[in-house]
C-alpha cells in the first residue's frame, strides 16, 4: 500500500491523506457457502481518501474525487461532501496519480499480463473442447431447434417434470468456437 498526505493552509490546516493499494488475488467462487478456488486471478484497486482540518476528521471517500457542480469555480473537485479549491484540487489529483503510479509495480504488471495470458489459454482450450465435442455429436442443431428439441425431450422422457436433458453443442456455439480458434 502506498500512502501520501497533502497539506495546505486555508481557514486552518487541511490535510488530505491518500491511501492506495493494488493487489492481485485469486478468484474464489462461493456456491452456497462452499468456497471453490479457481485458476483465475483479478487485480483489485483500493483508494481511500481522508480529509482532516486542524487534525480533526472531516470526511472520507473510497472512490475517485468527482468534479464539483457548477456552483463552484472551474477546477474544483468534491471529496464526499467537501469541495476543494482549484489549487488544492490540482494538487490532490496529482498526488493520486503519483500514488497510483508508485503502486503499479513490476510484480503487479507481470501478474496482470500472466492473468491475461491464462485467460487467453483457457478460452482457446474451451473452444477446442467445444469443437471436439461438436464433431463427435453428429447432427448439429441451431439454438432455436435445440430449445424445441429439449422441450419435446423433457415432455417425452421426463414426463414434463424436471429431469436430465442432454446438452448438445449448437451450430452457433460451434461456429463461435471455430472463429475463436482461428483468431
Amino acid at each position: 500500500m502506498t500512502s501520501k498526505t497533502y497539506t495546505y493552509e486555508s481557514k486552518g490546516t487541511t490535510s488530505i491523506e491518500i491511501n492506495y493499494s493494488k493487489e492481485v488475488r485469486q478468484i474464489v467462487l462461493d456456491a452456497d457457502g462452499i468456497k471453490i478456488e479457481t485458476d483465475k486471478t483479478e487485480v483489485v484497486e483500493y483508494l481511500h481518501i481522508v480529509v482532516k482540518v486542524d487534525g480533526k476528521f472531516v470526511t472520507e471517500s473510497y472512490s475517485q474525487p468527482e468534479k464539483a457542480d457548477s456552483r463552484f469555480p472551474e477546477g474544483c473537485i468534491r471529496i464526499n461532501r467537501m469541495v476543494c479549491n482549484p489549487t488544492a484540487s490540482a494538487a490532490v489529483l496529482a498526488l493520486i496519480a503519483e500514488v497510483m503510479a508508485e503502486e503499479n509495480t513490476v510484480e503487479v504488471v507481470k501478474a496482470e499480463a500472466a492473468d491475461m495470458a491464462a485467460t487467453e489459454a483457457f478460452e482457446i482450450a474451451e473452444a477446442a473442447e467445444i469443437v471436439r465435442i461438436a464433431e463427435k455429436q453428429g447432427k448439429m442443431m441451431t439454438a432455436v431447434e435445440y430449445r424445441r428439441w429439449s422441450v419435446n425431450y423433457n415432455n417425452a422422457i421426463n414426463e414434463g417434470t424436471q429431469g436430465h436433458i442432454p446438452t448438445m453443442i449448437t451450430r452457433e456455439q460451434y461456429e463461435a468456437a471455430k472463429a475463436r480458434l482461428t483468431r
